[in-house]
Protein backbone atom coordinates (compact mmCIF):
# COMPACT_ATOMS: atom_id res chain seq x y z
CA UNK A 1 0.00 0.00 0.00
CA UNK A 2 1.87 3.49 -0.65
CA UNK A 3 2.16 5.83 1.64
CA UNK A 4 2.10 9.79 1.93
CA UNK A 5 6.03 9.76 1.55
CA UNK A 6 5.85 7.39 -1.59
CA UNK A 7 4.22 10.32 -3.67
CA UNK A 8 6.65 12.81 -2.99
CA UNK A 9 8.81 12.36 -5.50
CA UNK A 10 5.62 12.35 -7.96
CA UNK A 11 4.00 15.39 -6.90
CA UNK A 12 7.54 17.44 -6.72
CA UNK A 13 7.88 16.13 -10.28
CA UNK A 14 4.53 17.33 -11.42
CA UNK A 15 5.47 21.03 -10.03
CA UNK A 16 1.91 21.21 -8.33
CA UNK A 17 3.43 21.15 -4.87
CA UNK A 18 6.52 22.34 -5.20
CA UNK A 19 5.76 26.15 -4.09
CA UNK A 20 4.28 24.61 -0.69
CA UNK A 21 7.03 22.31 0.18
CA UNK A 22 9.33 25.08 -0.51
CA UNK A 23 6.93 27.21 1.99
CA UNK A 24 6.63 23.79 4.49
CA UNK A 25 10.92 23.09 4.44
CA UNK A 26 11.03 26.59 4.82
CA UNK A 27 8.90 27.03 7.77
CA UNK A 28 10.22 24.15 9.18
CA UNK A 29 14.14 25.24 8.80
CA UNK A 30 13.18 28.62 10.50
CA UNK A 31 11.42 26.61 13.52
CA UNK A 32 14.06 25.04 14.34
CA UNK A 33 16.32 27.39 13.75
CA UNK A 34 14.29 29.15 16.93
CA UNK A 35 13.93 26.61 18.57
CA UNK A 36 18.06 26.25 18.49
CA UNK A 37 18.67 29.56 18.98
CA UNK A 38 16.47 30.16 21.94
CA UNK A 39 18.76 27.01 24.16
CA UNK A 40 21.10 29.82 23.86
CA UNK A 41 24.80 29.36 25.06
CA UNK A 42 25.23 27.47 28.59
CA UNK A 43 25.38 29.55 31.62
CA UNK A 44 28.72 29.24 33.65
CA UNK A 45 26.41 27.61 36.24
CA UNK A 46 25.60 24.75 33.72
CA UNK A 47 29.29 24.54 32.86
CA UNK A 48 30.85 23.64 36.27
CA UNK A 49 29.62 20.63 35.98
CA UNK A 50 29.02 18.72 33.13
CA UNK A 51 26.46 16.07 31.74
CA UNK A 52 28.93 13.18 32.55
CA UNK A 53 28.61 14.16 36.21
CA UNK A 54 24.62 13.88 35.97
CA UNK A 55 25.19 10.04 34.36
CA UNK A 56 27.78 9.28 37.14
CA UNK A 57 25.06 10.38 39.87
CA UNK A 58 22.63 8.53 37.96
CA UNK A 59 24.78 5.48 37.97
CA UNK A 60 25.99 5.49 41.50
CA UNK A 61 24.38 7.77 43.86
CA UNK A 62 20.42 8.02 42.47
CA UNK A 63 20.05 4.23 44.20
CA UNK A 64 20.68 5.86 47.86
CA UNK A 65 20.67 9.69 47.44
CA UNK A 66 17.67 9.91 44.95
CA UNK A 67 17.62 12.18 42.12
CA UNK A 68 17.52 15.80 44.18
CA UNK A 69 19.65 14.28 46.67
CA UNK A 70 17.01 14.09 49.21
CA UNK A 71 16.42 10.36 49.87
CA UNK A 72 18.58 9.68 52.45
CA UNK A 73 17.70 5.84 51.90
CA UNK A 74 19.89 3.51 53.81
CA UNK A 75 21.23 5.74 56.04
CA UNK A 76 22.82 8.26 53.59
CA UNK A 77 22.63 12.29 53.95
CA UNK A 78 20.20 14.27 52.27
CA UNK A 79 22.46 16.14 50.09
CA UNK A 80 20.77 19.14 50.13
CA UNK A 81 21.30 20.00 53.60
CA UNK A 82 24.86 18.93 53.54
CA UNK A 83 27.32 21.65 54.93
CA UNK A 84 30.59 19.51 53.64
CA UNK A 85 33.10 21.56 51.84
CA UNK A 86 34.10 20.94 48.08
CA UNK A 87 37.08 19.48 49.52
CA UNK A 88 35.50 17.24 52.24
CA UNK A 89 32.74 16.34 49.25
CA UNK A 90 35.39 14.65 47.05
CA UNK A 91 37.54 12.69 50.26
CA UNK A 92 33.92 11.32 51.08
CA UNK A 93 32.94 10.13 47.53
CA UNK A 94 36.64 8.66 47.14
CA UNK A 95 36.68 7.18 50.36
CA UNK A 96 33.45 6.57 51.57
CA UNK A 97 32.29 6.73 54.91
CA UNK A 98 29.70 4.78 57.03
CA UNK A 99 27.32 2.85 54.62
CA UNK A 100 28.37 4.88 51.72
CA UNK A 101 30.80 2.76 49.78
CA UNK A 102 35.00 4.37 48.56
CA UNK A 103 34.59 4.99 44.59
CA UNK A 104 38.12 6.08 44.86
CA UNK A 105 38.90 2.46 42.89
CA UNK A 106 36.05 3.37 40.57
CA UNK A 107 35.70 6.81 39.57
CA UNK A 108 38.94 9.09 38.17
CA UNK A 109 40.02 12.03 40.23
CA UNK A 110 38.28 14.24 37.60
CA UNK A 111 34.76 12.42 37.96
CA UNK A 112 34.78 12.52 41.75
CA UNK A 113 35.79 16.27 41.53
CA UNK A 114 32.93 16.87 38.67
CA UNK A 115 30.53 14.47 41.11
CA UNK A 116 31.39 16.54 44.16
CA UNK A 117 30.31 20.00 41.87
CA UNK A 118 26.84 18.55 40.75
CA UNK A 119 26.43 17.84 44.37
CA UNK A 120 26.72 21.71 45.09
CA UNK A 121 23.76 22.17 43.04
CA UNK A 122 21.74 20.05 45.28
CA UNK A 123 21.98 22.80 48.13
CA UNK A 124 18.98 24.42 48.93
Amino acid sequence: MPTYFDSLPVLFASNCLQPVAKTFLGRSVAFLSLILVSCGPKSPAHEAYSSDARLLYRKHCVVCHGTDGTLALHGAADLSKSKLSLEERVQQIAKGKNTMPSFGAILKEEEILALAQYIETFQK
